[in-house]
């Protein structure tokens, strides 16, 4: 799971929207929230160092986690929160940044990298594993793809610029050698993420798809009503519908849209169907759903006047970030 791709779209309020019917989704057995009480806590860093300065970027759903701090103006290095530590990796050879795109439950980094001692900048894909960076190998004709997720398998998926548009590149451990996804109907194709199954969640900007084994399925409202796209877990893909009369989150089961309760965002889902996101607007309060039902709005971290709520693992831990020096934090449910 990956939240360095989160783009706000309130200025696309003013847009016609088809009202999609809030429809129950099946519950988990055991939702969080039921009989425990959420509990904001920071997110360690270094003695001495700018909480403000940290991110967290990706999970791999058993504790640990991944994120980038500043090493220059414009430049990340990357972070590993390894049993509550965080340790900064050097930068691969050769490059003046490094920002992770996803982390599987093996512990591998997605890595996207980036030298700006060329013009344009050289960009790069890595798998970081065992203490070294791996350099994912683009197909012949494409250059300076953006890796965009991972999965637990080892599925990579990446947008590659073209000449008119973008292309989807993914990488399958079932397949012989990369495979180039260029719809014709999406000729600015762009990945969000990949599921356990290999399904890729994917759009043009403003719309939902699903690609499964070559077959390209909408997700409505969308096309015809804009939508961000966040992430997908277990059949389950979650975003945000661009309601006139202000965001409303979705998740899509089954190629149906489910509003969740309370309108708001929806960021990121684990594979329990649990959803992190805000609730009632793009600035509205974190919050935690299982389903379409809401669990629980999240407290704020101390010192903080708002936070968001960003990113879940399959543990349950939500990771966001609070307002000023706040910086990084994470909400776990305990009694």
């Amino acid at each position: 799971m990956n939240l360095f791709k989160r783009t706000t779209a309130a200025g696309l309020a003013g847009l016609a929207l088809a009202v999609v019917p809030a429809v129950p989704a099946a519950a988990d057995p055991a939702p969080p929230g039921a009989s425990c009480t959420w509990r904001a806590e920071p997110v360690p860093v270094p003695p001495f160092a700018e909480p403000r300065s940290y991110y967290v970027d990706a999970t791999d759903g058993e504790g640990n986690f991944s994120g980038r701090t500043f090493v220059g103006q414009s430049a990340f290095g990357v972070v590993l929160w390894e049993h509550g530590e965080p340790r900064q990796l050097d930068l691969p050879e050769g490059f003046d940044s490094a920002v992770p795109a996803g982390q599987t439950r093996s512990g591998t980094v997605l890595v996207n990298a980036t030298s700006f001692a060329t013009t344009p900048a050289t960009q790069q894909i890595f798998l970081y594993r065992n203490g070294t960076y791996e350099p994912v190998r683009l197909p012949a004709g494409y250059r300076n793809a953006r890796a965009d997720a991972i999965n637990d398998r080892g599925d990579v998926v990446a947008t590659a610029s073209v000449p008119g548009g973008s292309v989807v590149i993914l990488w399958s451990v079932l397949a012989a050698g990369p495979i180039v996804i260029s719809p014709p109907e999406l000729p600015w194709a762009s990945a969000v993420d990949i599921d356990e199954d290999g399904t890729i969640l994917l759009g043009d900007g403003y719309s939902a798809y699903l690609w499964r084994s070559g077959t390209l399925t909408p997700q409505p409202p969308s096309p015809g009503t804009p939508v961000l796209t966040r992430e997908i877990s277990n059949g389950t893909a979650v975003g945000t519908v661009l309601d006139p009369a202000g965001p409303k989150a979705v998740l899509w089961s089954q190629d149906a849209p489910h509003l969740l309760d309370g309108g708001g965002e929806a960021e990121s889902v684990n594979h329990h169907g649990t959803i992190a996101g805000r609730l009632g607007a793009w600035d509205g309060p974190p919050a935690v759903w299982q389903g379409t039902s809401l669990v629980a709005k999240l407290p704020l971290p101390a010192g903080a006047a708002s936070a968001s709520a960003d990113l879940i693992g399959d543990d349950g831990t939500v990771f966001g970030r609070g307002d000023g020096d706040t910086g990084p934090v994470r909400w776990r449910c305990g009694s």
